[in-house]
This record gives C-alpha cells, sequence and structure tokens, in this order.
C-alpha cells in the first residue's frame, strides 16, 4: 500500500472519529440534565485551559491589548479562565441545539429588546444583523428563524466534511439558511432585496480575505461585507449578541440600528461606526468572548 494511500485512509479514519465524537456529544448533551452537562464541561474547561497553551497565550494575549497594558495580570488570567468555561458551556448548548425551541427560548431568553428587530424587518428593506463571536450567537441565530425572520448566514467551512454537515444541519433544522463563501454575496444580496434577513460575525476575519481596520486601537483583520451590503441596499446594520447571565438564563442585547452613510467616506464611517459598537461589546463582555487565535498580529508569550 502506497505512502498516499496511507494517509488517505488514517485522514478519513480520523475524520470519522471526530464526527463520531460530535454525534456521540450531541446524543449524550440531549439525554443528560442540564446542569449536569454543564457540569462536565466546566471541568473539561479547566483541563483544556492547563494543556492547551497556544490558545490560552492567544485568548490572554487579546485580553490584555482590550483591558490595557495597565491591566492586573490576575484579572486576566481570571478572565481567561471563565472564557475557556463559558466557551464549553456554549458548545454544550450547540449540541443540545434540537432541543431549542419557543417555549424553551420564552424561559429562557431575556426578548424585552427585541422589539427593535420586529420594527426594522417591517420597513421592507432586509436587516443586516452584526454580531461577534460573544455568548451564543448560535441562539441568536436559532431566535431570529424562529421568529419568523427569514434568515441567512455565512458559516465557516470545517474541514472535516462530515463535521461541516453536522453543524449545516442544526442550523437548518431551526431554519437558518447557510451561504458559502463562493456563493455569499449573491445569496446575501438576493435575501436582503426579498426583505429577509441575514447575519454576519464581524470581529474577527475567518472567510474570505478581509481588510485592516482600528480595533482598540491597533491594526486587526476585520470582515466587512456587512458594510458593503449595507452600502449597496440601504439596509440597515443591527448589532447584537446574546449573552449569558447565568447557567440557565441568556439575555439578546439589541442595539439601534446603523444606518449606512451616504456621500465621500461613506464606507469608512460605517465601518468605523461598526467596529466602535463591537469593542463596547467586547469591553463589557470580556469572559464571553471567543477568541482562541491572536486577533492582533503578535501574541505575547
Amino acid at each position: 500500500m502506497s505512502s498516499n494511500l496511507l494517509r488517505r485512509v488514517y485522514g478519513r479514519a480520523l475524520d470519522l472519529l471526530g464526527y463520531t465524537l460530535y454525534e456521540t456529544g450531541g446524543l449524550l448533551a440531549r439525554v443528560v440534565p442540564l446542569r449536569v452537562g454543564y457540569s462536565i464541561a466546566v471541568v473539561l474547561a479547566r483541563l483544556n485551559f492547563v494543556v492547551n497553551r497556544r490558545s490560552r497565550r492567544a485568548v490572554m494575549s487579546n485580553l490584555r491589548h482590550v483591558l490595557g497594558d495597565g491591566a492586573d495580570p490576575r484579572e486576566i488570567n481570571r478572565l481567561a479562565r471563565r472564557t475557556f468555561t463559558n466557551f464549553s458551556l456554549f458548545i454544550v448548548d450547540f449540541l443540545r441545539f434540537p432541543r431549542v425551541s419557543k417555549e424553551s427560548i420564552a424561559s429562557s431568553v431575556d426578548m424585552s429588546m427585541f422589539n427593535v428587530v420586529e420594527k426594522e424587518v417591517k420597513n421592507g428593506k432586509g436587516v443586516i444583523f452584526l454580531g461577534a463571536h460573544i455568548g451564543n450567537w448560535e441562539l441568536g441565530g436559532a431566535i431570529l428563524s424562529m421568529s419568523g425572520f427569514p434568515l441567512r448566514v455565512v458559516a465557516m467551512p470545517h474541514t472535516n466534511e462530515l463535521i461541516d454537515r453536522f453543524f449545516v444541519r442544526r442550523r437548518t433544522t431551526k431554519g437558518i439558511g447557510v451561504t458559502t463563501r463562493a456563493q455569499a454575496t449573491n445569496e446575501l444580496l438576493g435575501s436582503l432585496r426579498r426583505g429577509g434577513c441575514i447575519a454576519i460575525l464581524g470581529d474577527r476575519n475567518v472567510i474570505g480575505p478581509g481588510m485592516e481596520a482600528a480595533f482598540f486601537g491597533s491594526p486587526a483583520l476585520m470582515p466587512y461585507g456587512h458594510v458593503v451590503l449595507s452600502l449597496r441596499t440601504g439596509a440597515p446594520i443591527v448589532p447584537g449578541c446574546v449573552v449569558r447571565e447565568s447557567w440557565s438564563r441568556f439575555k439578546f442585547i439589541i442595539e439601534e440600528p446603523i444606518r449606512p452613510a451616504s456621500g465621500e467616506g461613506a464606507f469608512e464611517e460605517t465601518m468605523r461606526r461598526c467596529v466602535r459598537v463591537l469593542e463596547k461589546y467586547v469591553k463589557r463582555f470580556p469572559d464571553q468572548w471567543f477568541t482562541f487565535e491572536p486577533i492582533w498580529e503578535r501574541t505575547d508569550r
């Protein structure tokens, strides 16, 4: 057997193993009590914080940049540990995604600010929801879609095709349309022109070329598709995020819309306003900002 064939067989076996673990985790998360699942997640998060040196350094470096050079190292360490814990809870929530229903949303999510969304959707121009890797963005997408707003998102494809399908299935069962990078522009434009809704995470660039923008005072590679789409269609950009208030309670925070600027410098001004609101979210919820890669060019050692 050739070495190339061996590598392909080995790679396929790893893909199957990874997929099996996700499916098993999804099954267990649905059948065990939520508090048990969360308790297991907390233990695994503490272990991950200790052994995953690369991700730990990236999280702490990002937090140090956000909090400033004068930040207490003990506070950075505490927030980093909480970040790992909160992310593990987020994973449990996503594995339990099939159990999300209108009833569970009503009992666990503070929706008091949702009238902003309803008002903008009625205008008929379409709505661009601008989120970040904060809190539980997957739950936010489910809430929008299950509230009757046709939603389409651009998802980063997983290198394991089987796992990628696992993620896509969970989103589509809640009515969320998933767009690939190759089809993104046309599909998103079409959705907005039909009065639909799209959602983009704007705090770090994971798909496409991105652009440098001042983020917490330093250049960072950021996505900008939401700004382009807003300028082309006139659709408002509605910033928001779903944040965890306790183990079983969330709050859907929604900002007043960012209208596309006009005239010379419209792109730069609209982008600047979007970045500012993302900075506000990160400052307010630093331990729910899940960035396990360095946002800025250097990672402190």
